[in-house]
């Protein structure tokens, strides 16, 4: 009997051990920002900046013409919270809840996803519309994933949906500005 006390004090202790550990791992990793990934796209488009950032912020209208951002349900506002689902290209869909902590219209929205707690994945999505003249605008996204898990996602699948995603956007709002302009409306 006693020598099975002393194996299970040992195997508890050897957990424990483990756990801290890992836990030491999340907490450094939260810490240092690393490991990370990312990931970014430069797209001119020749369309108002403000026609593409309203496009950006029309999160009810992902579904129709979104192939990265399948959806996305709350409001483009500091402090809110956004139920995003990412559609990757031959990646597993994946269902997110993040805080904007960034929004600055007409320019720049930032939001932050965090697995379970800081340092184990995090995901932030930056998206920047700048005007490059009256009628073109410059629209650059970052995605950067961080934290332990981070090594193991699937880099092709981001890059590929973030690339589908600008082009998508691009032939949206050069779509929405030619109508506008044949309609007289510009």
């Amino acid at each position: 009997m006693g020598a099975i006390v002393i194996l299970a004090r040992r195997v508890v202790v050897g957990v424990v051990a483990a756990l801290a550990v890992v836990a030491a791992a999340v907490v450094a990793s939260a810490a240092l920002d690393a490991p990370s990934r990312s990931f970014a796209t430069a797209t001119l488009i020749d369309a108002p900046r403000e026609d593409v950032w309203s496009i950006v912020t029309d999160f009810e209208s992902y579904p129709r013409w979104n192939p990265y951002l399948r959806s996305v349900r709350g409001e483009a506002k500091l402090g809110e919270t956004l139920d995003v689902q990412l559609a990757p290209p031959g990646g597993d869909p994946d269902e997110v809840s993040a805080r904007v902590f960034v929004f600055k219209p007409p320019r720049k929205l930032r939001w932050q996803s965090r697995l379970v707690m800081p340092g184990l994945r995090d995901v932030e999505y930056e998206v920047i519309v700048a005007p490059i003249g009256p009628r073109r605008a410059q629209v650059v996204q970052r995605m950067r994933y961080e934290g332990l898990l981070a090594p193991f996602i699937d880099a092709a699948s981001i890059r590929t949906g973030l690339e589908s995603m600008a082009s998508a956007l691009e032939r949206r709002a050069e779509a929405s500005a030619h109508e506008r302009v044949a309609e007289g409306r510009t």
